[in-house]
């Protein structure tokens, strides 16, 4: 998801190799580790630096960042015979520290809203939602031919928040006019800009992800956590550890994320978006999209935007995901 803070996209499969380094550079909003790696005795796959792990192609967890004591009581119950939870419930209530607080500063602001009437409100605090924005035929195509393609690979880097958080899924990426080309639809970019009122000047490139069984991506923002704004720093942060003080109006931080969900997900199936600070679900269905601002309009992180992928219980489930800059993207 991503960049989300837990990884750094390292690999991208037939694109130019300084069009795949500049979009990373960019998107990286973790702190690479500098330390000497100690492994982690009984836990193979992660390393200790400092007071975090780093783990890469864990069985049941994939790739991600936690404590060791932490992790070792995850993993304790996510391997016990039996056990078939929801892992991203599980992370969240073995190691809940470290996230921003709630409530958002400056609360007295008003929200923006929905991008248009069309969109249906799951939540005053921002989260949108709107059936119908890709038909089966269109969803069933990418889905199709992008298992054809190859994959990125990723890379675990130590987050700027001390929190605790796996992914384990498949990724591709595709950058500039290959969101017209097939798979998608060739208006998919004129789409997007009129469902969500953003300029696709703004626009990252885009992924697609696939889920099997056991996949999930547990609680996490779509955008780094920052702490001040010009010379002004953010009270509601007093208190919180940053592991580097990131500027909040940096130009490259995300003010969208649009997902659009190419397969049917039915209920006890698992699978579902969850924001666990607002308690909205959002369950997967063929050609549903899915809309919320990671950041306010100064470019702060949005607290109540933290978010999950429950854990697939059957079935395979694929979405189209489209991130959006303040600045402007690719």
């Amino acid at each position: 998801m991503v960049a989300v803070t837990l990884f750094l996209l390292a690999f991208v499969a037939g694109l130019p190799a300084c069009l795949t380094k500049s979009w990373l550079s960019l998107n990286q909003r973790s702190i690479k580790a500098t330390r000497h790696f100690l492994s982690i005795p009984g836990v193979d796959g992660c390393t200790e630096d400092g007071d975090v792990s780093l783990c890469q192609s864990l069985p049941a967890l994939g790739d991600g960042v936690c404590s060791a004591v932490d992790l070792r009581r995850i993993l304790a119950t996510v391997q016990r015979q039996g056990w078939h939870g929801d892992k991203a419930q599980l992370i969240r209530s073995e190691s809940p520290l470290g996230w921003l607080p709630v409530p958002a500063l400056q609360p007295s602001k008003a929200k923006r809203g929905p991008p248009s009437n069309a969109w249906q409100e799951m939540h005053s605090q921002g989260v949108y939602m709107l059936d119908g924005f890709l038909s089966d035929m269109e969803a069933d195509a990418i889905v199709a031919q992008v298992q054809t393609r190859e994959p990125i690979s990723s890379e675990v880097v130590q987050p700027v928040l001390p929190t605790c958080g796996f992914r384990r899924s498949t990724s591709w990426v595709f950058f500039g006019s290959q969101r017209q080309e097939d798979p998608f639809p060739h208006d998919l970019l004129d789409r997007m800009e009129g469902a969500t009122h953003v300029s696709t000047k703004h626009y990252e490139p885009a992924q697609v992800v696939e889920y099997n069984p056991g996949d999930f991506f547990s609680d996490h923002y779509d955008t780094s956590a920052c702490d001040h704004i010009g010379d002004h720093k953010l009270e509601e942060l007093n208190g919180v550890k940053l592991r580097e003080s990131l500027p909040c109006d940096d130009s490259t931080r995300r003010q969208g994320t649009l997902i659009v969900y190419l397969t049917d997900e039915s209920s006890g199936t698992g699978g579902a978006t969850y924001f666990p600070k607002l308690g909205v679900r959002v369950q997967p269905k063929k050609g549903r999209a899915l809309f919320f601002r990671p950041t306010r309009p100064d470019g702060s992180t949005d607290p109540y935007m933290l978010h999950s992928a429950e854990t697939l219980v059957k079935g395979r489930k694929f979405l189209l995901q489209q991130w959006m800059m303040h600045g402007t993207g690719w």
